[in-house]
This record gives C-alpha cells, structure tokens and sequence, in this order.
C-alpha cells in the first residue's frame, strides 16, 4: 500500500493489533520499573540468568551498549576528528609534538561520549517508535533498561564535560556543551525539535556539521600554538558538511515513516510519503550509499 502525501496510517487489526498492544504494553512496564530487568517487548519477558553466567550477561550488556551507541554514527564522528586534526596540523606547519597524543586521544574519547548522549537520549524517548521502526535497537528489542540507559548516557555526558574542561579552552567547552543542549531538545519532550522537518535539519546540521569540524580544528590549532584562520579548506568542510548534515537528517526518517506518522512526529520523509514495500531498499540507500560518501568525504578532506 502506497502512503500518498499527507497519508494517515489505518489502524491495525488482529493479531497485528494484539501485538501492538503487547508491545505498548512492555514499553509501559520497562519505563514505570526503576531497577526491572529488561523485558522483551511484545514477548514474554526472558528467565534470570542462570548461576555462573555473569560472564555471558556482562558481554550481553557491552553489545546492547555498543549497539546503543549507534556505530555509524561513532565511525562518523571519529573519522571526522582525525580528519579535521591531520587537516590542521598540515596546515600549521608546525612540528608535531608526540606528548600532545594523549590530549588528542581524550578529545576523541570526550566527542564519543557527547555521540553517545545525544543517540542515547533519543533512543530513551523514542522507544515506542523504535518499536515499530527499529525494533533491533536494544531498548526497544528489551536488551537494555531504560534505567541503565539512562546512567550510561549521563555518565558519558559529566565524562566528556570533565575531559574538555580539563584539557580545552573554555570556547571549546562552550561549543560542547552547545552540542549537548541541543542534541538533548531534539528528543526530550516538550521541545523534541524532530516533530518539526527543518529545526531537525538544523539541530542535526549545527551538531555534526558546524560544531564538530570547527571544534576539532579550533582545538588542534590551539594545541599547536597556531592562532586560528578561516583557511579556504576548512571553510570549505565545515559548510559542505553542514549542508551535508541536513541530507543526513532528511535521508534518516526514510526508512521511519510508520512508526513517525503513527505518533505524530512531522518528518520529512512522512509528508512526503514512501511506500513501504520499499523500506528496505531505502534503509539500504541510507546505511551504504549516504553513510559511505559521509565517510568518505573526511578520508579525502586532508588532502584537499
């Protein structure tokens, strides 16, 4: 069935509503349990562990963390660091200075854990839509509570606070701590900036276009001693990726169109319409074609 423009979703019926509400259901429980086990939605939910498997259920928490983290979104932001960073000190000229490595490996650390703040805070309030759209993701797949959710995210937020104020300018923390506010009002409710298709582009471009790259080679050139300079290249990135970031926030809701149209979340993509016999295609073009230029674009940047 096509979704022409403008389409509104029928409501389920059957067993296709049965689950549903299964899931809802489990979504409500794993949410109003502070310190529950993680339920699988729309399943019964799964025995304890057995004795002797503490092993086998920290390496199931690592991988639902992993997965949390959204990895192509991390692959993103640390090829866009080493990017930005080799771009500048070729620029600068300057002798590289091997005690710096350390520095620049927690800055790295302090990008992942803001990376990890931003899709995690999305996935918290996005379960019941991760259900229907992404029901591998591990909150929505009842792999990981929300509560543990909750201080893995937080937890990466006060870290990568800690790191920058520790070893950055105080404009470098300023910027970070914009990047965490603003990728915070894209999910929480109240401001939740993805109901509307262009503050969405904008959080997602501001984010991961201007602040990112402006950040890195701001940072870099400070650590060198080198005064800051709109050079042609870096000027360059930092608008292309901007403009970039907003295929990216349009491109993702692709793939999302009925669990968004559903509980009435505004995105591009669902004005639009899209069939949903080719979600799956979509997901693809997304995954490889959008993601793969994305990465990219930051292998060649040094070289421009």
């Amino acid at each position: 069935m096509a979704f022409p423009l403008g389409f509104a979703v029928a409501p389920p019926v059957g067993a296709a509503a049965s689950r549903q509400r299964g899931a809802a259901a489990a979504v409500s429980r794993l949410r109003s349990s502070a310190f529950a086990r993680p339920v699988r939605l729309g399943r019964a939910s799964p025995p304890c562990p057995a004795s002797g498997g503490g092993g086998s259920t920290t390496t199931s928490l690592l991988g639902a963390l992993y997965k949390f983290t959204r990895p192509h979104t991390i692959r993103g932001t640390i090829l866009g660091a080493i990017s930005g960073a080799t771009r500048a000190v070729l620029e600068s000229r300057a002798p590289i200075d091997w005690r710096l490595l350390p520095v620049a490996a927690l800055g790295v650390v302090a990008l992942l854990c803001g990376n990890a703040f931003i899709v995690g805070i999305n996935q918290i309030y996005d379960v019941n839509i991760d259900v229907i759209n992404k029901p591998f993701l591990p909150i929505a797949a009842g792999e990981l509570s929300i509560p543990v959710a909750w201080a893995f995210i937080l937890g990466s937020a006060v870290s990568g606070l800690a790191i920058v104020k520790t070893y950055f300018s105080n404009l470098i923390l300023g910027l970070y701590s914009l990047g965490l506010v603003v990728g915070a009002l894209y999910s929480t409710p109240g401001t939740r900036l993805k109901r509307f298709p262009i503050a969405a582009a904008a959080t997602i471009a501001c984010v991961r276009g201007f602040l990112l790259n402006f950040g890195v080679y701001h940072a870099t050139m400070a650590a060198l001693g080198v005064p800051f300079v709109w050079s042609p290249p870096i000027t360059f990135l930092a608008v292309f990726m901007t403009i970039y970031a907003v295929v990216i926030a349009l491109a993702k809701d692709l793939p999302d169109v009925a669990g968004d149209v559903q509980y009435g979340v505004s995105t591009f993509a669902s004005r639009l319409g899209l069939d949903p016999s080719d979600a799956g295609s979509v997901k693809r073009f997304y995954n490889r074609d959008v993601w793969g230029l994305f990465y990219a674009e930051y292998a060649l940047f040094p070289f421009v």
